[in-house]
């Protein structure tokens, strides 16, 4: 199942490939840090894994970045 992603969702698979931490991808996405928290657990349901690098393996596989 491909999960259903925003532009913010999209944004930090991208930066979790590029090795940011959360403080850096704050900072990029003018969010704080809890908010990049949030977003990385709702990544980890939606894609329905145990770990961001699971997510970013799976994204790459389906083709969503």
């Amino acid at each position: 199942m491909i999960p259903n992603l925003n532009k913010n969702e999209i944004a930090i698979i991208r930066m979790l490939r590029r090795g940011m931490d959360s403080e850096q991808m704050a900072q990029e996405l003018c969010l704080s840090v809890e908010t990049i928290y949030w977003y990385r657990k709702q990544l980890l349901k939606k894609f329905e894994v145990k770990s961001v690098a699971a997510v970013v393996a799976s994204a790459i596989e389906q083709k969503l970045i």
